[in-house]
């Protein structure tokens, strides 16, 4: 048998993840490590016992990691020291590693280079600030109404909660009035739970009979205000009337499109009372709080998500665990995870 150079170069050079030598490639290899002169092929095959198929495979990995040399022209094979072998195959590897560090490295101190620029461009004096915090309704209010003023295609509003009767911290209400006027496009997403407020409902239809649009869900969001695409005003989490004030492109073009999945999804907010939609958004209410109930979140933190009373929360609790037939509060958080794990099934299949 013999063992061309030409075939191993048809032979990858890393032959899988292995880190040890196999049964085979072992006995070979001791084989000649035994007999100081170099063997052929067809010696260590026939010394080994081992078929010409699995040992034409162990002499490829062993050349492979250099633990084998070959003479090209008496096609006999040597053992390699581990040492030597290791030099010879992983050098060009750790000169290619030391090249990538080398070049990484110069890569770092040019980045840190350029940031150091761009600090000094973003605070350079009557460059616009990206991201601007407000703190106190005041303060959220004043900047949403001088926002507004200058707003002329388009002014989305999402505004999570129960009852919106009266003007929000995070609405510029006063100024909606003058956009529907000069053809302003307004559009205000709500909760299903918003529906059953009288006074929302009426002011609902005096917006709605104005041009703006409104539509409602039954999850949570984010309260936030868009202005033309540009400028965004966003919540800030666990800050009682606080908000930020954004400017920087990619994060004012990300929280519209956030506001439009959810709008898509929504129910349009009818002013006139349709036993339809009331029944149907109410069911996505419970749908919701089903969810969550199996998520572990608590009745008072969902009451606070879908905008109600902690008392409506567990009325539509209650009803839940009367649909699905459960004695008590453990029995029904068993018969939610059997339902939710049924439902995975069937989308599974």
């Amino acid at each position: 048998m013999s063992v061309l150079p030409s075939e191993r170069k048809e032979e990858p050079r890393r032959q899988g993840p292995r880190s040890t030598l196999g049964d085979e490639e072992r006995r070979l290899y001791a084989l000649a490590l035994d007999h100081r002169a170099p063997l052929s092929g067809e010696e260590l095959r026939r010394l080994s016992g081992l078929g010409r198929a699995t040992v034409d495979a162990a002499l490829r990995r062993l050349l492979s990691l250099g633990l084998l040399s070959v003479d090209t022209e008496s096609q006999r094979l040597a053992a390699v020291s581990p040492d030597t072998a290791r030099l010879r195959v992983l050098a060009p590897a750790v000169r290619e590693l030391d090249s990538m560090q080398q070049e990484l490295d110069l890569a770092r101190l040019l980045y840190d280079d350029l940031a150091t620029v761009y600090q000094g461009s973003m605070l350079r004096p009557g460059r616009p600030i990206a991201l601007e915090e407000l703190h106190g309704a005041e303060a959220v209010r004043s900047a949403l109404t001088a926002l507004a003023r200058d707003v002329t295609d388009e002014l989305v509003v999402s505004r999570p909660g129960g009852a919106q009767s009266g003007p929000a911290p995070q609405e510029p209400r006063p100024v909606v009035d003058d956009l529907l006027a000069r053809g302003v496009r307004v559009r205000s997403l709500y909760q299903h739970t918003a529906r059953f407020h009288r006074r929302t409902v009426d002011e609902v239809a005096r917006l709605t009979a104005r041009g703006a649009e409104v539509r409602t869900v039954s999850g949570g969001f984010t309260r936030l205000t868009v202005f033309d695409r540009r400028t965004a005003v966003i919540e800030l989490p666990d800050v009682p009337d606080g908000a930020v004030l954004v400017r920087e492109p990619s994060v004012v073009a990300f929280a519209h499109l956030a506001f439009e999945q959810v709008w898509a999804g929504g129910t349009v907010f009818g002013t006139e009372y349709d036993p339809g939609v009331v029944e149907e958004t109410t069911e996505q209410v419970r749908e919701t709080i089903i969810s969550l109930l199996v998520d572990g979140v608590e009745d008072k933190v969902i009451a606070r998500r879908l905008g109600i009373s902690l008392r409506t929360c567990q009325r539509h609790i209650s009803e839940i665990m009367r649909r699905l037939g459960a004695r008590n509060r453990l029995h029904a958080g068993y018969l939610l995870h059997r339902r939710a794990l049924t439902l995975q099934g069937r989308a599974a299949g």
